[in-house]
């Protein structure tokens, strides 16, 4: 599709979107619905290319899933939703990366209108083999950190949202067992539990010399703890959402040095997880 055509199929597209949430939205209709509906548009991100039989599921906030529908040749679908709560919609379809919804509000008896983009996934040609060694829904707001660029570069060790919840840990330092960048080095210390352990990585500018590396949390670099706190205090599990690694002097993104003799260990909370 061209940049003049990808323009109007946009216009049309927000014009239609802004035509159903204005009707929704006039106090003096009656309700739509007895129930509770929610109805979208699933779209290629840049070009606003409506996506055909794109699988769509929802799910409600806390992670159980109620339905699945197929969106139609200009990219429409719609779900009844049973009761009022927050919702996420996980939508996949062939030759584009999956992604998760923002969590959605739906109040009583409304009708609610959401707009999907997803992005182009390219599909593996015969001759060609691609590995991924993990695939799951993209998080919007995780994805606004630049997280999934950096993951597709190769350069660092990337712990993905669902190896966390499928690990059960119960703080951080167990997700770095069998690491091939980080370490976990056991130290002495007066409260019980591993909690104090340090988290090393290998520093590939000294002879595979494991090093001190920098921390950031939520893309603020933590140049000190506070007395008595582990990085286990500092970056709750409840709270995690990914984690990456990168090793000095190579591997280590722009703007994220820290102390500049060592790697950097990038955390993300669930700040980001809802965005």
């Amino acid at each position: 599709m061209n940049c003049t055509k990808a323009k109007l199929w946009r216009a049309t597209q927000k014009t239609l979107l802004g035509l159903l949430s204005f009707v929704i939205g006039l106090g003096a209709l009656p309700a739509v619905s007895e129930s509770q509906v929610l109805r979208g548009v699933l779209s290629e991100r840049d070009t606003y290319h409506p996506i055909d039989l794109g699988l769509l599921t929802l799910i409600e906030e806390d992670g159980d899933t109620i339905s699945q529908v197929l969106s139609d040749d200009s990219g429409f679908f719609e779900f009844e939703v049973p009761n009022p709560g927050g919702y996420y919609i996980i939508a996949a379809a062939v030759g584009y990366r999956a992604v998760q919804s923002e969590l959605v509000q739906i109040e009583a008896q409304t009708v609610r209108i959401l707009e999907i983009a997803m992005t182009v996934r390219p599909i593996p040609l015969p001759g060609f083999e691609i590995v991924s060694e993990y695939e799951e829904p993209e998080r919007p707001g995780l994805a606004a950190t630049g997280f999934y660029e950096r993951a597709a570069t190769g350069k660092g060790e990337v712990i993905w949202p669902g190896q966390i919840i499928a690990s059960g840990a119960r703080y951080v330092q167990p997700l770095f067992y069998g690491s091939q960048t980080a370490t976990v080095r056991q130290t002495q210390h007066d409260r019980p539990g591993p909690w104090n352990d340090d988290i090393l990585l290998r520093d590939l500018d000294g002879a595979g010399v494991w090093c001190s590396p920098s921390f950031y949390i939520d893309g603020a670099w933590i140049q000190e703890l506070n007395p008595g706190e582990s990085i286990a205090d500092a970056v709750p599990m409840d709270q995690l959402l990914a984690i990456e690694m990168y090793q000095w002097p190579f591997y280590v993104p722009e703007g994220y040095q820290g102390w500049g003799d060592c790697g950097v260990v990038l955390f993300w909370t669930k700040r980001y997880g809802s965005n």
